[in-house]
């Protein structure tokens, strides 16, 4: 809260920053696991829907490529059961239940896959892309019926030394 200070009744440029009241940071909290939340609902609800698309279409394994960093995080790839398939976005298409959607929406699988990749990164590791980032692949298993998230963090690291040299 920023608010406007006088001195003896003459008003000046100077700005107090008021922290925020136990009441303020309950709210953010709340919000917080409110998303986490919705992330878990959304991730139960599709992950069956998932996992039958796959079977029907005779597929055993999905592995998504994702890497990210500098507040900007992607897919870099999909293999399945061990081949990049270009022509994999093409169908099935599937209802799956996107993010800020109340309702589920005809997707292709690929873009589910996507929307689900994405979900599980915010809800295992939020933050993901952001500084240096991360990297890893999630791999869907549907004869186990797993999703396992091989999640590699960077982080920067520096060594310092000093030298002199002094003249005669």
């Amino acid at each position: 809260m920023i608010s406007e200070q006088t001195v003896e009744g003459q008003p000046h440029d100077a700005i107090e920053c008021v922290p925020p009241s136990p009441m303020m940071y309950k709210t953010l909290q709340q919000m917080m696991e409110d998303q986490q939340s919705a992330l878990k609902i959304r991730l139960d609800i599709n992950k069956p829907t998932i996992f039958k698309a796959l079977v029907e279409a005779n597929i055993k394994e999905v592995i998504v490529y994702f890497d990210g960093e500098g507040d900007s995080g992607q897919i870099n790839e999909i293999q399945i059961d061990g081949q990049y398939n270009p022509h994999f976005s093409d169908e099935p298409s599937i209802r799956f239940v996107k993010q800020n959607e109340k309702e589920p929406q005809q997707i292709t699988l690929r873009e589910a896959l996507d929307e689900m990749t994405y979900d599980a990164l915010q809800y295992f590791e939020g933050g993901w892309d952001i500084g240096s980032g991360s990297f890893g692949e999630i791999t869907i298993d549907t004869s186990e019926k797993t999703i396992l998230v091989e999640f590699n963090q960077r982080i920067m690291n520096y060594a310092s030394r000093d030298h002199e040299l002094k003249g005669e």
